[in-house]
């Protein structure tokens, strides 16, 4: 079994830096260190990998995050087997970088062993199209969220 984690908004706080979401994302990223983890999806990755699942961290971070992110997720003590990441200057939009980072790594046969977690209810529709299992996270803030009447 394999459980794939979205970084921002997932494994970590980072809606205290949305301001700082756009061109460029360098400060936005570089902030990153400062996020404080969620430790209720740490804590489930921490249970599903002493049940012998494999863990992966997925992110549209560009590679030349690596390290920062790296060294985040080993504060959080978030222990993966692969760490996924956007290539430096693509631009094109999240849900297809992270279903082509996906195809890259994963065979069709191994889909219903697969479950993502992600705060963004455009991948989550990306991947339940292709029959993954997703589950969307809410870490705070106002992303994707309807209104929800009285």
């Amino acid at each position: 079994m394999i459980a794939i984690f979205d970084i921002d908004h997932t494994l970590s706080d980072a809606s205290w830096r949305d301001h700082l979401m756009g061109e460029p994302w360098d400060k936005y990223h570089r902030e990153s260190v400062n996020d404080n983890p969620i430790m209720q999806i740490i804590a489930i990755a921490k249970s599903l990998r002493s049940d012998g699942w494999k863990i992966i961290a997925m992110t549209t971070r560009e590679e030349k995050w690596r390290y920062i992110t790296i060294c985040t997720l080993n504060l959080f003590e978030f222990h993966f087997d692969m760490i996924l990441m956007r290539p430096d200057n693509d631009k094109r939009p999240t849900p297809i970088v992270k279903m082509d980072q996906f195809r890259q790594t994963f065979f069709l046969d191994q889909f219903p062993n697969i479950v993502i977690f992600d705060d963004r209810l455009d991948v989550i529709e990306a991947f339940r199209e292709i029959g993954v299992t997703a589950l969307q996270v809410f870490a705070g803030g106002k992303r994707n969220v309807k209104n929800i009447p009285n």
